[in-house]
């Protein structure tokens, strides 16, 4: 009796282990819980002739973005490889993007003003896709104040990083042009026309620390530095 009870033992110990190596094994060939896809708002625009022609700007919401564009960074410039970036998108942008697009249900639906002519300023569309969604919609101009908003945002972004790209253009090959050009950035900055400036501080402290550059250009510089750190004097940043 004793003896039989000794084998019925072995026998559970044993399929009992055997269970664990398999399950083990299991877990060491299962591939790993893949991440959850973030988010994505994209931005593509299209109008032939502009500078520049063509950009896209991507936004995760995670915060990681890029930036691609074609076209000249200046109108008498050779045209080179499309001008590509990645950079971070600072919170507030990021969580105000999103927001907008929940209002317009994640851009479902035709945003295309058709009421009456409107000039042309170019294709855009936006894209949605967050891995399980993914929905896109195209205009020229909206009636829609939510994809204004949206419109602006992205193309003041594209502003911003254009900018940033032909001020370093100039600092390369003419000083001289910087005057005219961060005058051009301050009256922009001044209409709301800009966004994520902080994106450009890299070449705008470059500027206002070269003492070879113009005193008024360093001195717009210093001003744009100052907008990209604390906001514009409207938001309570420095008064220059």
């Amino acid at each position: 009796m004793l003896a039989r009870e000794i084998r019925q033992f072995l026998l559970i110990l044993a399929l009992g282990t055997a269970a664990a190596a398999q399950n083990a094994a299991t877990a060491n060939t299962a591939p790993p819980n893949a991440a959850p896809h973030p988010a994505t708002i994209t931005f593509d625009f299209s109008w032939p002739g502009a500078i520049p022609d063509h950009y896209t700007v991507t936004v995760e919401s995670t915060g990681r973005s890029s930036y691609q564009s074609n076209g000249p960074v200046v109108p008498d410039a050779v045209s080179g490889e499309p001008y590509m970036l990645k950079f971070t998108t600072s919170d507030a942008t990021r969580v105000r993007l999103f927001k907008l697009a929940e209002q317009v249900n994640f851009f479902q639906g035709d945003f295309e003003y058709k009421k009456g002519r409107i000039a042309f300023t170019g294709t855009k569309t936006v894209t949605f896709d967050d891995g399980q969604r993914r929905y896109q919609t195209s205009y020229n101009w909206s009636q829609n104040p939510v994809i204004q908003q949206v419109t602006d945002l992205f193309g003041g972004i594209s502003a911003t990083l254009e900018s940033g790209r032909k001020l370093t253009y100039l600092y390369r090959h003419d000083k001289l042009g910087l005057d005219a050009e961060l005058k051009n950035i301050v009256e922009m900055s001044d209409h709301k026309r800009l966004e994520e400036l902080q994106l450009i501080e890299p070449i705008l402290k470059q500027i206002d620390e070269d003492t070879s550059v113009l005193h008024i250009a360093r001195r717009n510089a210093e001003k744009l530095l100052n907008r990209a750190r604390y906001g514009p004097p409207s938001e309570g940043g420095p008064t220059q």
